[in-house]
C-alpha cells in the first residue's frame, strides 16, 4: 500500500493516463532498474505488446535494454534508444534537434506497441539539477506522466522528503503521477510515512525496502569493472554472485577458517596453496564452496597450479580472475563495485521481481 499521506485516487493511474508513462529517477543510484522490470513486468501481464524505449543511455550495449528485451522477448520494433551520451554530446539531446530525433524513435516504438515504459537518464557524469531538467524535457515533448524513483539508500525520513520536495519542483507536481522512494532502511519507512503526512503531496508514494542481495555484483560483473582476465575456470560459472570478499592473507587453515557462501578471495598470484585449497572446496563438504579468486599484482599462477583446477572433477571449476593492481587497491576496487540486475540473471531478476510486488500495489498503480 502506499504510504500514509497519498491518495490513489486523486492521482491517474497508469493505464488511464496514457499508451506510455516516463520513468525517471530523481537522482544517481536510485536502482530505478528494478522499477522498470517491475512496470514492464505489471504491463505484460495486461496488454499483449509492451513496449521499452530510453531517449539516452549512457553507452552500448544498455543494461537495461538489454535486461527488459531479454526477459520479455522484446523484438526491435519495441525496444529502442534515441541517442548514446556521446551522440548526445555531438547532436545536444536536449536541443530542438536532439527532441525531434528522441520523439520520432518514441513514436516509431509506440506505433508497434501497445503500451511503452520510456526509463529516463542515468545521471551520470552530470549534477542532478541538469539531469533532472532533461528529464523533464524529454518527458513533457512526449506528453507522458512521470513515475519518479527516489534513492532512499542510507537515508533518514527527513532527508528523504526533502529529495521528493526538490524533485517535484524540478518535474512539475503535476507532472508526477507516482513516486516510489527506493532502497530504503526498514528502519526509516514509518518515519517516512509521517514525514509525508505533513506535506501537501498528491502523489501516491510507495517505499522499497533495501535487498541486499540485489547489490550484489557478479563474479562477471567484478571481471569487467576490474578489467581482470580469467586465467583459469569456467566461464560459465561467472553470473555466481558475489555474497562476501575477504583479503587471503594468511595460512590455508586460517583461509579455511573464513570461507563462508558465496565469498571470493583476494591475494596476490604467487600464493599456489591457498589458490588450491580454495578450489579443494567445490569438491568437499566439509566448508562452503568459494566462488572465485581475484589474482593481484600482475602474477599469474603457475600453468600446473592452472591446470589442476581446470581438470578438477565434479562440476565447474573455480573462476581465477587476474589484475595489475596490488592487493590493497584491489581490495579498495571490489568493495566500490555495486551489481546491476543483468540480462539472464534468473535468480537476481526473480528475487527483484517478488521484492518489487511484495511492496508497490500492482493494481493501484
Amino acid at each position: 500500500m502506499p504510504c500514509p499521506g497519498s491518495s490513489p485516487a486523486q492521482s491517474a493511474t497508469i493505464g488511464t493516463v496514457a499508451g506510455a508513462v516516463y520513468l525517471t529517477a530523481m537522482g544517481p543510484a536510485s536502482g530505478k532498474s528494478i522499477v522498470a522490470l517491475g512496470l514492464v513486468e505489471l504491463l505484460s501481464r495486461r496488454v499483449s505488446r509492451v513496449g521499452f524505449y530510453r531517449p539516452i543511455v549512457q553507452r552500448l550495449p544498455d543494461n537495461d535494454l538489454e535486461l527488459i528485451r531479454s526477459q520479455y522477448d522484446l523484438p526491435d520494433e519495441r525496444c529502442g534508444h534515441a541517442f548514446t551520451a556521446a551522440e548526445r554530446a555531438r547532436v545536444g539531446g536536449a536541443t530542438q534537434a536532439g527532441m525531434v530525433r528522441i520523439v520520432e524513435q518514441f513514436k516509431r516504438i509506440e506505433a508497434a506497441s501497445d503500451f511503452v515504459v520510456v526509463e529516463g537518464t542515468d545521471f551520470t557524469g552530470a549534477s542532478s539539477p541538469v539531469e533532472l531538467e532533461v528529464n523533464a524535457r524529454i518527458s513533457q515533448h512526449l506528453g507522458l506522466p512521470i513515475v519518479a524513483v527516489v534513492d532512499g539508500h542510507r537515508c533518514t525520513a527527513a532527508e528523504i522528503v526533502e529529495r521528493i520536495a526538490v524533485g517535484r519542483d524540478s518535474l512539475g507536481d503535476d507532472a508526477i503521477t507516482a513516486i516510489i522512494v527506493n532502497r530504503v532502511e526498514p528502519s526509516v519507512i514509518d518515519g517516512l510515512a509521517d514525514g509525508l503526512a505533513d506535506i501537501d503531496l498528491r502523489d501516491p508514494v510507495w517505499s522499497i525496502p533495501e535487498e541486499p542481495m540485489l547489490r550484489r555484483p557478479s563474479l562477471d560483473q567484478l571481471r569487467a569493472a576490474l578489467g581482470a582476465e580469467l586465467v583459469a575456470g569456467d566461464p560459465d560459472d561467472l553470473p555466481r554472485p558475489v555474497g562476501h570478499v575477504k583479503v587471503a592473507a594468511m595460512s590455508v587453515p586460517n583461509v579455511l577458517d573464513h570461507v563462508e557462501d558465496d565469498t571470493v578471495f583476494i591475494l596476490p598470484g604467487d600464493r599456489p596453496e591457498v589458490i588450491v585449497a580454495a578450489a579443494m572446496t567445490r569438491l568437499s563438504s566439509a566448508y562452503p564452496s568459494v566462488s572465485g579468486m581475484v589474482l593481484t599484482g600482475g602474477l599469474r599462477p603457475d600453468p600446473r597450479v592452472v591446470e589442476l583446477i581446470d581438470k578438477m572433477p565434479g562440476g565447474t571449476s573455480m573462476p581465477l580472475l587476474a589484475v595489475e593492481l596490488d592487493t590493497f587497491d584491489t581490495t579498495i576496487a571490489v568493495n566500490g563495485i555495486e551489481g546491476a540486475i543483468t540480462a539472464g540473471d534468473r535468480r537476481k531478476v526473480d528475487v527483484a521481481l517478488g521484492h518489487f510486488e511484495a511492496h508497490v500495489a500492482l493494481d493501484e498503480l
